[in-house]
Formats: C-alpha cells, sequence, structure tokens
C-alpha cells in the first residue's frame, strides 16, 4: 500500500505529467501527497528557462519583484539579468509559484491530503533526502528523454533518483 507519495517538480512540461500522474495515484489507491520544488539557486537563466514555463513564470512573478516596471521582460534570461531584480528573491520567488500552482493543480484532482515544499540544492539529492525524510513509499519525476548516448554523458535527475531511491521510483516519460 501507498501511503506517501513524493513527486518531484520543476516548471516542465514533463513535470506537470509527472504531477498528474502523482495525482491520479493519490486520488485513486491513496496515499498523501507532498509536491517538492528544488530551488534553482546558482543555476543558469538558460537551464531555468528550459525548465521552466519562464513566459508564464515571469508575467506572474515580475510584477512581485519589479513593482512600478512598464514592461515586463518576456523570458527568464531578460527577467534574471534585469538590474533591478534580486536574483535569490526572484528563484525562490519563482520557485514558490511554481509549488503554488502545483498544489493547486493536485487538489483539484482530488490528491489527498497535498503538502507542498521548496528545497535548496542538487535536484536529484533533494529529492533523495526529501523522500527519505517524509518516509515516501513512491516517487513519481518527470523523465525528459535525453537518449542513451546524452543520458550516458550528462547522468540525469530520473537516473540518478531510480538508481539511489530506498522506495519505489515512477518516472514518467510524456
Amino acid at each position: 500500500m501507498v501511503e506517501r507519495i513524493l513527486v518531484g517538480i520543476d516548471g516542465s512540461d514533463n513535470a506537470r505529467d509527472a504531477l498528474d500522474f502523482a495525482c491520479r495515484i493519490s486520488a485513486q489507491i491513496g496515499g498523501d501527497l507532498t509536491i517538492l520544488h528544488v530551488l534553482m539557486h546558482g543555476r543558469s537563466a538558460e537551464e531555468m528557462e528550459r525548465l521552466a514555463r519562464a513566459e508564464h513564470i515571469v508575467r506572474d512573478s515580475a510584477p512581485q519583484l519589479l513593482p512600478g516596471e512598464a514592461s515586463v521582460p518576456m523570458g527568464m534570461r531578460e527577467f534574471l539579468a534585469h538590474p533591478e531584480v534580486d536574483r535569490w528573491r526572484a528563484i525562490t520567488e519563482i520557485g514558490n509559484h511554481i509549488v503554488a500552482e502545483a498544489r493547486e493543480r493536485a487538489e483539484e484532482a482530488g490528491a489527498r491530503n497535498v503538502s507542498a515544499m521548496t528545497v535548496n540544492g542538487d535536484y536529484a539529492d533533494g529529492i533523495l533526502d526529501t523522500a527519505e525524510e517524509i518516509g515516501a513509499d513512491l516517487i513519481v519525476i518527470g523523465r525528459r528523454g535525453l537518449g542513451r548516448i546524452r543520458s550516458a554523458i550528462l547522468g540525469s535527475v530520473s537516473n540518478k533518483v531510480m538508481q539511489n531511491a530506498e522506495c519505489s521510483v515512477l518516472a514518467v516519460h510524456a
């Protein structure tokens, strides 16, 4: 029986698919759902732009971070390069936005006892550490599908989690 489900999200379409799958498991089979986002401090704007739906997130986060600014930057790269943006605060706000949106989506989908959190650090380590802390029975993560060669050279979060988790892992490949 699955009692605790952890789903890792990063704002990407694959993560949204993983969240939806985790919600279905929680609603239909049972298990409390914890949503986790590992904050992207120290990551390049290009990587953040690739991972997140940047235009949507920038549009929603910019008013709090750039009050009184007439025009909102169009992409994550421009947003984080803006002279008035405190990068640390912006990344934290973006993470909070991603988690809040995911929590609302999970609750609407009927997931049980939804909680959401952010942590700092390496993506895979953050997921593995949180799974251990909450006693997760199942980790659900999205998988981008880098391909065999790129994945072997670059590694991937999903591979690291699958190889090192002490519970079951479900990698959702869209």
